[in-house]
C-alpha cells in the first residue's frame, strides 16, 4: 500500500475564491478610479468650453477686420471706432455702421428680430475697435465672461491688432 500524502495548509477545496474583504477592497479601488475619471472628464469639458469661447472671440475679431479692409478709408477715418461698454447700434445709415450692426447682431433663420452676437455666443460679450490712435494699425478687443472655464468673476479679453 501507498502511504497517503498529507495535505498542505491552504490547499483545500474552499481556498480557491475571493473573500468578501478582497471583493470590497477591489470595489473601493475601482470606485476611486471611476471618480477620478469623472473629475477628469468635468475638468476637460470646462476647459474645452473656455477654448471654444477663445476661438469664437478670435473669429469675431477677424470678421470685423475683413469688413474694415473692405471699407478702408472709413476705418482709417475713425468711423469704426467703438469703445467697450458703448451702446450697441441697432440701425445703420453708413457702410461702417452697417458693418458694426452686422458684427454685433446676427439674425437666426427662425427669428425676426436681431439677436446679439456677443450675448448669443460669448456670455457677457462686448467688443471694442480703435483705428484712430495708431492709424493704419487697428486694434479689436473682444471681452467675455469666462466664469464657466476659469471660475467666478473671470473676465477674458482678447486683443488683436492688424495693419489695414
Amino acid at each position: 500500500m501507498t502511504a497517503a500524502m498529507p495535505r498542505r495548509p491552504g490547499t483545500g477545496p474552499r481556498d480557491g475564491g475571493f473573500s468578501l474583504i478582497e471583493m470590497l477592497i477591489a470595489l473601493l479601488v475601482i470606485s476611486v478610479g471611476l471618480l477620478g475619471m469623472a473629475g477628469l472628464q468635468a475638468y476637460s469639458l470646462r476647459n474645452n468650453v473656455s477654448a471654444y469661447h477663445r476661438t469664437l472671440a478670435d473669429d469675431l475679431a477677424y470678421q470685423v477686420f475683413d469688413a474694415m479692409r473692405a471699407n478702408r478709408p472709413a476705418a482709417l477715418s475713425g468711423d469704426y471706432k467703438f469703445a467697450l461698454g458703448d451702446p450697441v447700434p441697432t440701425s445703420a445709415s453708413t457702410r461702417a455702421e452697417t458693418d458694426l450692426v452686422h458684427w454685433f447682431y446676427r439674425r437666426p433663420a427662425n427669428q425676426s428680430g436681431p439677436t446679439g452676437l456677443f450675448d448669443r455666443y460669448l456670455p457677457g460679450g462686448m467688443g471694442a475697435i480703435d483705428c484712430t490712435t495708431n492709424a493704419p494699425n487697428c486694434v479689436v478687443i473682444v471681452q467675455w465672461n469666462d466664469t464657466r472655464g476659469q471660475g467666478l468673476g473671470a473676465t477674458q479679453q482678447l486683443s488683436v491688432s492688424t495693419r489695414l
